[in-house]
């Protein structure tokens, strides 16, 4: 029979474990709820009776009660959220592994390892067809001529460029202001030009490449689930998000229309 002092560092050894898969999925943009049912599960896979799981869309909180010894806690802080619905997919079929083949706690921190370093399955020539893609074809669904559909669709390049250098950002609001400023004065110029016809529609196939969507759906589908502090957060970025945009955009037109009237 374990002794309590071992009971203690067994249960600090799941807690680990059980936080590595749900830090890695939250930042991954899984759904809370998602998050803290993966954790429960894992964590009582290995026995252990009682776990208390805290979540929000930046922090998780974990509180295991083992059969022997005190309470457990351990705090992740959650950073630099990126939508990676593949990973999030991989490291859920991971936790149910846990629980049918019950691995050793350092065994899963190592997979959860190899799952964030492997490399992304889309390359970026496929994200940079895929956003040209996009934004010339949402300029044509608002009623583009042909020729803001080609500026779009040139936005959408230097866009995704640009998006490149994303790891340097200071905040996630402060570089789609720019982005989406770079949108606005592309399309603009682009009208200045001669090139295309009109500014709004180039700014509108533009800026969908930076609308909150998947921010907003969490945020209903996290309320909807009695997650009200995080679908509520979630909503209050895809605000803040969806009003720097529209600062951006509209800003830079009409500061360049002004300087250049």
């Amino acid at each position: 029979m374990q002794s309590a002092e071992d009971t203690q560092k067994r249960t600090e050894e799941i807690l680990t474990c059980a936080l590595d898969v749900g830090e890695n999925m939250l930042n991954s943009n899984a759904e809370v709820y998602r998050v803290e049912e993966t954790i429960t599960h894992i964590c009582r896979a290995y026995g252990v009776p009682r776990v208390d799981v805290f979540a929000i869309p930046n922090s998780i909180v974990v509180t295991l009660y083992p059969q022997q010894g005190s309470p457990v806690t351990q705090t992740r802080r959650v950073t630099n959220t990126s939508t990676n619905l593949d990973r999030v997919d991989v490291l859920n079929q991971l936790s149910r592994d846990i629980c049918r083949c019950k691995y050793e706690p350092a065994d899963v921190s190592r997979r959860v390892q190899e799952i964030v370093s492997k490399k992304e399955t889309h390359t970026f020539l496929w994200v940079l067809a895929a956003n040209v893609i996009s934004t010339a074809g949402f300029s044509a669904f608002f009623g583009g001529s042909w020729r803001d559909v080609l500026a779009a669709g040139l936005v959408g390049l230097i866009v995704t460029i640009l998006q490149r250098f994303q790891k340097v950002r200071s905040t996630n609001v402060l570089y789609n202001v720019i982005l989406s400023a770079v949108t606005g004065a592309c399309a603009f110029f682009s009208v200045r030009w001669g090139w295309a016809d009109n500014v709004d529609k180039i700014v509108i196939g533009g800026i969908m490449l930076f609308i909150p969507g998947m921010e907003m759906t969490n945020g209903i589908r996290d309320m909807m689930w009695g997650d009200i502090y995080a679908g509520l957060s979630h909503l209050c970025e895809a605000i803040i998000i969806a009003i720097g945009i529209a600062v951006g955009a509209a800003g830079a037109v009409a500061i360049l229309g002004g300087l250049l009237a």
